[in-house]
């Protein structure tokens, strides 16, 4: 989704006939917020003849600054001078109209009334600013200061072309040419034959915009919009061939900025018209590789970690079986304790069997109750 940024007039506030005028660093920040969620490119359109240069640097560090969230481009929709210059460089992608003119030149100031001390004041910030605009455009054109000087002291005019060249913009406005459709009378509905008549009435021309676009059911088509341009397609007829064009939406091909059209036909007419960055913006193709990369490198963590889980099971289960066998062990080693404990505790009890084995040899006959006997033996003793 694209958020866009109109800087269109003087830099900075300043008052005429009782009103302020001017852009200021207050209303672009302004425009950004009201951006809606899920924006990935923040677009500057620039029409502006300069201004205040401090409130211009101003403006241009904010822009540079949103780069860390998005993806900012420059486009010129009017003359662009001086200090609005600077602020067009900002952008990554720069499309440059050469239907406008662009202009660079020195920073220049009315130092107004004042003695030497105050004149001279004015004049070490001029020159400190001219320096800086000059530095700045040295760095970021590649373009030796001594190159840049002449140029800006002739307030030099830049062609699109050079534009280009400069590396002052990437890429030029693709401007779509209007193209007149002639239609035979027998391909014509009444109600059509009827506007065509007004319109040739009124003097004016049937004109129509025929586009090579992917239609919804993804075949190629050539979409014909009865408007004059591309800025008035909404609300306008949309046909293909003869026939009204079906309802859905219809894809352009991505134009010099790598900026895809998608356009909604409803009823036979066109109801929207949307701007999305196809895949062949060059942030996109980064973006995608990225993502590529960072899906890689979550799968081979994810991988790492199951690996680790496993290898923490097997441990674990490890560990649970020496425990076991050592619980066992040890349990083993008790019962034989126990054992032998009992086996000492009844130790009498084998030996009373044998005493009873003595007393069967001595007494006859054996049929005798044992309780009768060992009460006899008992008796015996008693006497001796």
């Amino acid at each position: 989704m694209i958020g866009q940024i109109k800087i269109f007039g003087p830099i900075g506030k300043y008052e005429e006939n009782g009103k302020l005028e001017g852009v200021s660093l207050l209303d672009v920040i302004t425009q950004v917020k009201a951006f809606q969620e899920g924006t990935q490119i923040a677009e500057v359109h620039i029409g502006s003849p300069g201004g205040f240069v401090d409130e211009g640097d101003n403006i241009y560090n904010y822009l540079e600054s949103l780069k860390k969230q998005y993806v900012v481009n420059t486009v010129q929709d009017g003359n662009i001078a001086s200090i609005a210059t600077k602020l067009f460089l900002v952008g990554s992608q720069r499309i440059a109209d050469q239907k406008f003119d662009f202009m660079i030149h020195n920073p220049w100031v009315d130092p107004g009334a004042g003695d030497s001390n105050h004149q001279a004041d004015v004049l070490e910030g001029l020159l400190a600013a001219e320096e800086n605009l000059r530095k700045f455009y040295s760095k970021t054109l590649d373009i030796t200061e001594e190159g840049l000087k002449p140029l800006m002291d002739q307030e030099t005019t830049l062609t699109a072309q050079q534009l280009i060249s400069l590396g002052f913009a990437t890429t030029l406005k693709a401007n779509k040419p209007v193209m007149a459709m002639k239609k035979e009378e027998k391909s014509l509905t009444l109600l059509q034959r009827a506007q065509a008549l007004l319109k040739n009435i009124k003097g004016e021309k049937i004109q129509a915009l025929d586009m090579n676009v992917t239609g919804p059911d993804g075949a190629a088509v050539v979409l014909s919009i009865d408007a004059p341009n591309e800025d008035s397609l909404e609300g306008a007829s949309a046909m293909i061939g003869d026939q009204a064009a079906p309802d859905g939406d219809y894809t352009a091909a991505p134009d010099e900025a790598g900026m895809v059209d998608v356009i909604t036909v409803s009823g036979g007419k066109v109801i929207a018209v949307t701007e999305n960055p196809s895949a062949q913006l060059p942030q996109a193709k980064e973006i995608e590789a990225r993502t590529s990369n960072l899906e890689k490198n979550v799968a081979i963590l994810i991988d790492s970690v199951n690996a680790l889980l496993e290898a923490n099971k097997a441990q674990k289960a490890e560990a649970v079986s020496e425990a076991v066998k050592d619980s066992e062990t040890k349990m083993e080693a008790r019962i034989k304790a126990l054992k032998d404990e009992i086996g000492t505790i009844h130790t009498p009890k084998k030996a009373s069997v044998v005493y009873a084995e003595s007393v069967d040899k001595e007494e006859k006959p054996l049929n005798r109750p044992i309780a009768v006997r060992l009460k006899e033996i008992e008796e015996r003793k008693r006497k001796k």
